[in-house]
């Protein structure tokens, strides 16, 4: 991201958390990335901001609160899909 246009300073902390056992999914993957994230925001005890290119779950996030990046420029195609190595 740029700084000037999105405003980032600093060092950006990412974590992965894992659902507690039991969590259903919601059926609309934005609708659950978004629960997922405001769930997340009382246990991290830092301010948390969604990134993303997709318009749609920008709408949603903004709708819940959540504040939000929306990214408009593509960072490139994805790297070609790594072999699973046999176990």
């Amino acid at each position: 991201m740029e700084t000037a246009q999105y405003g980032v300073r600093g060092a950006v902390d990412m974590e992965i958390l894992y659902d507690s056992p039991g969590h259903i999914r919601l059926p609309v993957n934005d609708d659950e990335i978004i629960d997922r994230t405001l769930a997340a925001k009382p246990l991290v005890g830092k301010p948390v901001t969604l990134v993303t290119f997709d318009t749609g779950q920008t709408f949603r996030a903004r709708e819940a609160d959540l504040p939000v990046v929306k990214l408009a420029k593509p960072l490139g195609d994805e790297p070609a899909r790594r072999q699973k190595r046999p176990v």
